[in-house]
């Protein structure tokens, strides 16, 4: 999410080893309250998203070798590359007002900083919609129409909101 850029020290070794400490504690204690099954289970899905996270650490290597002005190879010249640069470059700013938080529930590891990541992003506070689904497919049947509810919801309570509130003229 990048809520952590916004700490001055969210570059040292020390933050860095205390957000990984934390992000392994989150799937220790999802290991912890699966089964036999589950747990396998939940560490093959993890497993398939190896592949991603090493191409990241690949991706990483080639953002410095950009920062000390030499030339990215071609082959790491293509969207998802520059996906990665785009976010890895962004630093967020905090928004005044108050934010609707979509949360597919299926990803458990989600929580180890979601709600703290949007607190301190959203100074106006966070609403927290769970959606059933994961960060893949909850814009997927049958995920979405219970996103597409909410969401409906939502703007409905901001319009009336609106029109209850006198326009400054």
């Amino acid at each position: 999410m990048g809520h952590y850029k916004l700490d001055p020290s969210a570059n040292s070794r020390t933050y860095l080893a205390r957000r990984f400490a934390k992000r392994m504690k989150c799937h220790f204690d999802n290991l912890r309250h699966l089964k036999g099954k589950d747990k396998v289970a939940y560490l093959i899905h993890k497993a398939q998203f190896a592949p991603a996270k090493l191409k990241q650490q690949v991706w990483r290597r080639a953002y410095r070798l950009r920062k000390f002005n030499r030339a990215l190879p071609a082959t790491l010249r293509n969207i998802e590359g520059l996906n990665f640069l785009a976010a890895r470059e962004y630093v967020p700013r905090v928004y005044p007002g108050r934010v609707a938080l979509f949360w597919a529930s299926g990803d458990l590891t989600t929580s180890f900083d979601l709600l703290d990541g949007w607190r301190s992003l959203a100074s106006g506070g966070v609403d927290v919609h769970e959606i059933s689904g994961n960060h893949i497919n909850i814009v997927q049947e049958p995920h979405v129409q219970a996103l597409a509810d909410e969401l409906r919801l939502c703007l409905d309570r901001v319009q009336s909101e609106s029109l209850e509130t006198p326009q400054a003229a």
